[in-house]
């Protein structure tokens, strides 16, 4: 309770405590839940689209890599081979 309804109440000015039924603190307790359902979901979505995101830079990272060693093998290859003939 509040220092202001506290001394309302002693001044009797009217101020006394209004008491909340059981349905509107249900109510209450049903909107925060949404709200705590829903700013989960965004997260969970937002992580998924992170992770496919990555997973595609991942990807055309390994590409790009693999064709570099494979070119940097290549090369190796090839100097060793004229060396020999």
């Amino acid at each position: 309770m509040l220092h202001r309804e506290r001394k309302k109440r002693k001044e009797g000015t009217g101020g006394e405590k209004r008491t909340r039924g059981k349905g509107e603190i249900a109510q209450k307790r049903e909107q925060e839940e949404r709200k705590r359902r829903e700013s989960v979901e965004e997260v969970m979505e937002a992580d998924e689209k992170k992770i496919t995101e990555a997973g595609k830079e991942g990807e055309e990272k390994k590409i790009t890599e693999e064709g570099t060693t494979r070119e940097k093998e290549e090369k190796k290859n090839a100097g060793k081979g004229e060396k020999e003939g």
